[in-house]
């Protein structure tokens, strides 16, 4: 298997932009993935990192509730300008959490959410976006809750217009990251990585920091060439956790 490393803004202490791009340059790695207040009209440097080849962007959506009918056609119209942004920038994943929702609306949640996602697929076809659902589920009222309930979420879409970002943090937290990859299987596009002790305080550690056995991803189906995005604590030796974290993957035979 050979995979692409990425890392995310969300790493870097002033999460800046242009931090990130050179970081990213200097130490070789393939992708970056920025939340979407920080994708800009433009921008030349980012320009030339993706010129470089095989170099790979994404974007963090917004923090929507699309389990609010209260705000079904805000929310629809928020992520279609999000979507409309990436599309113009030629990015082709778009990560988004589906949110929280009050107890007992679960169901009614969902169709609301899915209202909101039908309404953007022919945007997503417009510019060839995967929208990647991200797999939360230890906050409590989460709208998906586990991983059978996501399964179900993402096969509702069509296959090649939204699949699944695999955050193996959370899933650490929420049940197994083995269960996590044997529930969800081909339906994995996209992975966040970052380590923990199956605890939500301080969850998003560095790698081998935690507990989680990173060479569990060597088991999922995700093709070759796919990107695994870091997103870890952001802190002031954030540039050696990194690197540390890139040598478990090198270690692991799971990126060159």
């Amino acid at each position: 298997m050979n995979l692409k490393p990425g890392i995310s803004i969300y790493s870097i202490p002033e999460f800046s932009i242009d931090a990130l791009i050179e970081f990213a340059e200097e130490n070789n790695f393939n992708a970056i993935e920025i939340w979407d207040s920080s994708l800009p009209k433009s921008n030349k440097r980012l320009n030339r990192y993706l010129s470089l080849g095989d170099k790979d962007l994404s974007v963090h959506g917004p923090l929507l509730n699309l389990g609010d009918g209260d705000a079904l056609e805000s929310n629809t119209l928020v992520l279609r300008d999000c979507i409309e942004r990436a599309g113009q920038w030629g990015i082709k994943t778009f990560v988004l959490h589906t949110g929280t929702l009050k107890k007992g609306r679960t169901s009614e949640g969902i169709e609301t959410a899915k209202q909101v996602i039908n309404s953007n697929l022919e945007v997503l076809e417009k510019y060839g976006i995967m929208l990647c659902i991200e797999n939360v589920g230890y906050l409590g009222d989460d709208l998906i809750q586990d991983f059978e309930q996501l399964a179900a979420f993402v096969d509702s879409f069509p296959k090649h217009l939204v699949g699944i970002v695999f955050d193996v943090s959370h899933a650490n937290i929420t049940g197994r990251v083995e269960t996590g990859i044997n529930t969800l299987g081909n339906r994995i596009t996209h992975v966040h990585l970052s380590d923990n002790i199956g605890e939500r305080d301080n969850h998003h550690m560095p790698l081998g920091k935690g507990n989680i056995d990173f060479s569990l991803l060597g088991k999922c189906s995700i093709p070759d060439n796919s990107v695994l995005i870091m997103e870890i604590t952001p802190v002031d030796d954030w540039q050696e956790n990194l690197l540390d974290s890139r040598r478990v993957l090198h270690a692991l035979n799971l990126i060159e």
